[in-house]
């Protein structure tokens, strides 16, 4: 099974479970093997939590993709509160990663255990962990990430990239607000939510 996620913002997901938003795990069954795989692009993932591993995230023994996306005030009550990756691999590529707490074992972003890790180009600002570490990073078994041009601060407008999608108002960067009900914004970037026209209506983008 393979998804595949583009240009889309999440805000406020929860689960009760792993993968605050997203959750992929490969099956071994006998009758009905499952391989998962799962890309996202162009992504923006804010506020979304678990009750187990992966604030934003969680993958396992599937195959992880993630590029040009951030991802803001995820929480995880165990591990990894913007990503989680066990058994399987990630690639993760330009990714910000702003102010996610894990707080069980650690990894306040990032967690991957026995998991092919291959991080480059990735930016990091105020992520925190109950644990292990370091608030940013933590890794266990045989499989040690290969990291790339990491970076402990936001380098230069790395936020500005990431215009207000459509549905959401404000600046842009990571400072984007859900229309309400009865307004709408048609475009990507920069401006305010418009009341709807006349005989129409729009729900709000996220609760």
């Amino acid at each position: 099974a393979t998804l595949d996620v583009e240009a889309s913002h999440f805000v406020r997901c929860a689960s009760g479970g792993s993968g605050g938003a997203v959750r992929a795990r490969e099956s071994n069954d006998f009758f009905l093997p499952l391989q998962a795989a799962v890309r996202l692009a162009n992504c923006s993932l804010e506020a979304c939590s678990a009750r187990g591993a992966g604030g934003g995230v969680s993958i396992t023994g599937g195959a992880l993709a993630v590029v040009n996306s951030y991802f803001v005030r995820g929480r995880a009550a165990t591990v990894g509160g913007a990503i989680s990756c066990e058994d399987g691999s990630m690639d993760v590529e330009l990714v910000w990663l702003v102010e996610n707490e894990a707080s069980g074992l650690g990894g306040g972003a990032l967690y991957t255990q026995r998991c092919e890790a291959s991080l480059h180009n990735l930016s990091a600002l105020g992520n925190a962990a109950l644990s292990g570490g370091g608030g940013v990073l933590l890794w266990q078994g045989s499989q040690q990430p290969t990291v790339r041009g990491w970076q402990r601060g936001l380098c230069g407008a790395g936020p500005a990239q990431f215009q207000c999608p459509a549905g959401f108002a404000g600046p842009g960067g990571f400072d984007c607000e859900a229309c309400a009900a009865g307004t709408f914004k048609a475009h990507e970037g920069a401006g305010e939510c418009e009341p709807c026209p006349p005989n129409s209506d729009a729900l709000p983008a996220a609760p």
